[in-house]
């Protein structure tokens, strides 16, 4: 079992929320496909529970796959995380995202269904504005906490990155809310993140961050979102063989198969780095093909 690898479902899309029937498809056919994002080149992925050490989910609504997961485990697919992204912003950043008492529900069903243990809590991204600061921010962030006590017991967060693609959402945001956003200087958001890991603590849950070292010390852990040490502490004979593939500085997630594809998104969120035009989503998202091997394409 030295060839098992962890799968990633998905941090290009939202395969749980969007692409249910899809999966579960690839999963009775033992295998998929997807095209790589840089080379172009058709990837097939081989789908067997021999083969998958664990799954990682990543969605913003896991209910179409939450009332799939006994047929999941009947195939042998008992071994999964879920990093689940509730943040509370609203429609006018996560146009299309479950209100958020509705995700609360979800997640608390899910966190019945499998423990706090495996049901990874994001809040992510944290979004800044002159309307919307760290006063305000903190006051979601426990709110949150406080409905997800004992339903978890980590908490995966970090500050929007203004990537070039979502540079015009950001500015169409601005311009139809009155509102600007803002980078916080290191002293904020280091307050910022210190606040986050006292309220996140009075509620049983840990807070980690992505690729922030100068914030060891301060309450707050490191992340490795695709995390084989966590894997291999639940389930210590998968057979994985861990592999570091940072895709940043100071990143430390292990190496993953990704079967999602960018530009297929609905929920449409501003801050998202998967997707580019709204038309372009769209249109992917129209072209997908539930019994076909990829998500969209051939």
């Amino acid at each position: 079992m030295s060839d098992t690898y962890i799968l990633s479902v998905s941090r290009r899309t939202d395969i749980p929320a969007f692409y249910t029937e899809w999966f579960m498809n690839r999963i009775y056919k033992g295998k998929a496909a997807y095209v790589h994002p840089y080379t172009g080149k058709l990837i097939q992925v081989e789908l067997g529970p021999e083969k998958t050490a664990a799954i990682i989910f990543w969605s913003k609504n896991m209910a179409p796959l939450a009332k799939r997961l006994d047929e999941l485990a009947d195939k042998g697919f008992a071994r999964y995380l879920v990093h689940y992204t509730i943040t509370g912003l609203g429609p006018a950043w996560e146009p299309r995202v479950p209100k958020t008492d509705d995700a609360v529900e979800t997640f608390g069903r899910l966190a019945k269904t499998i423990g706090p243990h495996r049901l990874l809590w994001r809040f992510d991204p944290v979004v800044l504005t002159e309307n919307m600061g760290v006063k305000e921010t903190l006051h979601r962030f426990e709110s949150l906490c406080k409905k997800l006590c004992g339903m978890t017991f980590s908490c995966y967060t970090s500050v929007v990155q203004p990537y070039a693609k979502i540079k015009p959402r950001l500015k169409d945001y601005e311009d139809r809310h009155h509102d600007k956003v803002i980078t916080p200087r290191e002293e904020h958001y280091t307050g910022l993140m210190m606040g986050m890991a006292e309220t996140a603590r009075q509620s049983g849950i840990t807070v980690y961050t992505c690729c922030t070292p100068s914030l060891d010390g301060f309450g707050i852990k490191a992340a490795a979102c695709i995390d084989d040490k966590k894997i291999l502490d639940l389930w210590p004979d998968c057979g994985l063989v861990p592999q570091k593939a940072p895709t940043r500085k100071h990143c430390n997630c292990s190496r993953a198969v990704d079967i999602g594809a960018y530009d297929t998104c609905p929920h449409a969120c501003l801050y998202c780095y998967a997707n580019s035009r709204p038309e372009t989503i769209m249109k992917r998202h129209n072209e997908h093909d539930p019994t076909g091997p990829c998500l969209v394409g051939t």
